[in-house]
């Protein structure tokens, strides 16, 4: 246990969680954390980090065997992190969670005949794995997926919701444990995240006070301002 003062609060271990369509700038973002990376590549998205910040970036990429049997590599990749990387690192990355969450229910979907015991245990291995990054007392960058879904407001008019493709009791649980949630979109041939909760869009900032900011700003204070009211991309009229 530590007793400190608020201006003593490490801000160098805040764990981001992006989510969004293919193409928004997820991958992106990650030749531009401060310091040295260890980047998992779950879905095959590492090709635009080639020959980025080369100096400060080991990859992680998982041969075709490994996802033959993705729990028992994803423990291999977590002990080798622990044993071998994690004294050398500032930032840990997994891309993407969402992929990840499909490997696995792929892979235990013949082998339970409860689907709620096999939907319970992934849902376990992924809580631990967040946890486990959570213990490492590092920044950490988790992407995902976004999913569309019709909902209805207080009005009963059917609206569309943005958030990360996940299991949704699975991803109550893991947006908790993260400090920023944000949407990756692109408006205006700009890559953004929203940062900030709306009525369409699942998002949370507990690091600054900022709505949006460019892809390559995300580790940074600076604050991206629209300049109109409509957002396109962001599917927010907000601003």
């Amino acid at each position: 246990m530590q007793i400190i003062k608020s201006s003593d609060i490490n801000m160098s271990n805040v764990m981001y969680l992006v989510y969004g369509r293919p193409g928004t700038g997820k991958t992106h973002a990650v030749q531009f954390l401060p310091g040295k990376t260890v980047y998992i590549a779950i879905d095959g998205s590492e090709r635009p980090l080639k020959d980025k910040n080369t100096d400060n970036l080991i990859l992680i990429v998982l041969d075709q065997s490994d996802y033959l049997d993705i729990i028992t590599s994803m423990d291999k990749v977590m002990m080798t992190i622990e044993q071998s990387l994690l004294g050398k690192v500032d930032n840990i990355v997994l891309d993407n969670i969402s992929y990840l969450q499909e490997l696995i229910v792929e892979q235990l979907s013949d082998k339970y005949k409860d689907q709620r015991q096999m939907w319970q245990f992934m849902q376990n291995y992924i809580k631990k794995i967040v946890t486990r990054f959570k213990s490492w007392n590092k920044r950490i960058y988790v992407t995902g997926w976004e999913v569309d879904y019709i909902d209805f407001d207080e009005s009963h008019n059917q609206t569309t919701l943005f958030d990360l493709k996940l299991n949704a009791s699975l991803r109550e649980s893991i947006e908790g444990l993260f400090n920023v949630v944000g949407r990756a979109f692109i408006h205006k041939e700009q890559h953004l995240i929203q940062l900030t909760q709306s009525q369409r869009i699942a998002a949370k900032n507990q690091v600054d006070t900022r709505k949006y900011c460019l892809t390559e700003d995300l580790f940074t204070d600076k604050e991206w301002q629209p300049k109109s009211k409509t957002i396109t991309g962001g599917n927010s009229n907000e601003n």
